[in-house]
C-alpha cells in the first residue's frame, strides 16, 4: 500500500513534464502544413535537413549533459550542483562555436541549400543547447523546464510561423525563433546562478571526462538516428520531403515519449533501497507505451501525413509499422540506457549499445537505400534500434540476476 501514493506521485510528475513538451509539439505540428503552403515542399525539406543535422551537431553542444547529467544532478547537493553547471557553461560555449562552423560546413557540401538559411538555421537550432533543460530534469522542477525551455521555443515558432506567412522566406522563420532561443541560457544562469564558470582549460578537460561516456553514448545514438534523412538527400534527393515528413512524425513520437523519461530519469535513483523495484516498473512502463506508440504510428502515421501536408504527402502504412517499431525499440532503451544502466553504473554498457546500434546500421541503410529505396533506410534504422534495445536488456538482466543471487 506504501508504493501507490509513490505511484500516483510518479504519474503526476510525468503529467507537469508532459505539459511542456506537449505545448512545443503541437506549435511544431501545426507549422508544417503552413510552412509547406508559405514556402513549397521542397523549401519545408531543406529546412527538415537542417533539423536533423543540428540534431546531430547538438550533440556536441550539449556533450554528455544532456544525457548523464540529469541522473548526476539529482544526486547532487545544492552547491555542487550550482559548480556542475558552472563548469558546463564555458566549455558549452566554445563546443557550440565549433559544432556551428562544423554544421555550416557539412551542409553547404551535401545540399545546395542557401548559405544564408544554412548559417541562421546552425544559429538557431544549436542555441538551445546552451540551456539548462537537463539541469530542470534532474532536479525534478518542471515548471522551470516549461517556462524557461519549452516556452520561448514554442513563441519563437509561432512568431516565427506568422513572419513567414507574410514574408514567405525561410529566413523570416528563423529569426524569431534566433531571439526567442536566447532567453534559454539567459534565463539559466540568472535562474541557477552558477559558481566556478571561468575555470582554466585544464579542468575544463576534466569536466568533460565527467560526461564523456553520455556524450558518446549520444553521438552515436544522433548518428544514426538522424542519417536517415541526410543520406535520403545524398542518394534519393527526390524522396526528401517524403521522407523528411515521416522522420518528423516519427520524431515527434519521441518527444511525446520524453516526458517517462525525464521523470524516470530523476525517480529511478531518487531511493537506493527502491531502485530494483523501480527499474523494473519503469521497463515495464516503457515497453506498455512503446507498444501502443507502435500500433499508433502504424494507422495513423499515413492519414497524418496527408492531412498535415495538405494532401501533398502522403506516407505508406508499410513505414508507419516500420517507423512504429523503432520507436518502440526507442521506447525502451531510453529508459534502461539512460535511467536504468547509467544509475547502476554500467555507463560502459550504454556507450557499447550504441556502438553497436551504429556498426549495424551504416552499412544497412546503404545497402537498403540502394536496393529497396526510403522504406529500406527506415527499415536500418528499426533493425539497428532492435540491436541497441537487445543488448541493453541483456545487460540489464544480468543486474537483475546478479542482485537477486545476492539477497
Amino acid at each position: 500500500m506504501r508504493l501507490m501514493p509513490n505511484l500516483k506521485q510518479l504519474f503526476i510528475q510525468m503529467a507537469k513534464f508532459a505539459t511542456s513538451a506537449l505545448a512545443n509539439a503541437i506549435i511544431t505540428l501545426l507549422s508544417i502544413p503552413i510552412l509547406i503552403h508559405k514556402l513549397d515542399a521542397i523549401s519545408w525539406g531543406y529546412l527538415a535537413l537542417i533539423q536533423s543535422v543540428s540534431a546531430f551537431f547538438s550533440i556536441f553542444v550539449a556533450f554528455g549533459w544532456g544525457t548523464v547529467g540529469s541522473g548526476l544532478i539529482a544526486g547532487m547537493k545544492a552547491n555542487s550542483k550550482r559548480e556542475f553547471y558552472g563548469h558546463s557553461v564555458v566549455v558549452r560555449f566554445w563546443l557550440y562555436i565549433v559544432a556551428v562552423t562544423a554544421q555550416i560546413l557539412f551542409l553547404h557540401t551535401i545540399s545546395n541549400i542557401n548559405i544564408r538559411v544554412i548559417i541562421l538555421g546552425a544559429v538557431v537550432y544549436l542555441l538551445p543547447y546552451l540551456g539548462a533543460w537537463w539541469f530542470y530534469i534532474g532536479e525534478s522542477r518542471p515548471k522551470h523546464l516549461l517556462f524557461y525551455d519549452m516556452l520561448p521555443k514554442a513563441l519563437g515558432i509561432l512568431f516565427g510561423l506568422i513572419c513567414v506567412w507574410n514574408f514567405k522566406t525561410p529566413e523570416s522563420f528563423l529569426l524569431p525563433q534566433l531571439f526567442f532561443n536566447l532567453i534559454l541560457p539567459i534565463a539559466a544562469l540568472k535562474i541557477i546562478r552558477p559558481t566556478n564558470i571561468w575555470i582554466s582549460p585544464k579542468k575544463q578537460f576534466k569536466t568533460l571526462k565527467t560526461v564523456l561516456s553520455g556524450f558518446l553514448a549520444a553521438s552515436m545514438s544522433a548518428l544514426y538516428v538522424n542519417l536517415p534523412v541526410v543520406l535520403v538527400q545524398i542518394l534519393l534527393p527526390d524522396k526528401l520531403a517524403y521522407y523528411a515528413l515521416a522522420d518528423k512524425f516519427f520524431k515527434y513520437a519521441t518527444v511525446a515519449f520524453s516526458p517517462v523519461t525525464q521523470t524516470l530519469q530523476g525517480w529511478i535513483p531518487q531511493k537506493q533501497e527502491l531502485i530494483m523495484y523501480r527499474a523494473k516498473l519503469g521497463l515495464a512502463i516503457s515497453a506498455g507505451i512503446g507498444i501502443l506508440g507502435w500500433i499508433f504510428l502504424t494507422f495513423a502515421l499515413s492519414p497524418l501525413t496527408a492531412l498535415f501536408s495538405t494532401h501533398t504527402i502522403e506516407v505508406s502504412h508499410q513505414m508507419g509499422f516500420i517507423l512504429g517499431g523503432a520507436f518502440c525499440s526507442i521506447a525502451v532503451s531510453q529508459i534502461v540506457g539512460v535511467a536504468i544502466l547509467v544509475p547502476f553504473r554500467r555507463e560502459a554498457a550504454l556507450v557499447a549499445s550504441t556502438a553497436l546500434g551504429v556498426f549495424v546500421a551504416l552499412p544497412l541503410m546503404l545497402v537498403f537505400a540502394i536496393k529497396i529505396g526510403v522504406g529500406g533506410v527506415a527499415l536500418a534504422l528499426m533493425i539497428s534500434e532492435f540491436c541497441v534495445t537487445i543488448f541493453q536488456m541483456f545487460v540489464f538482466f544480468k543486474i537483475v540476476l546478479t542482485s537477486t543471487s545476492n539477497h
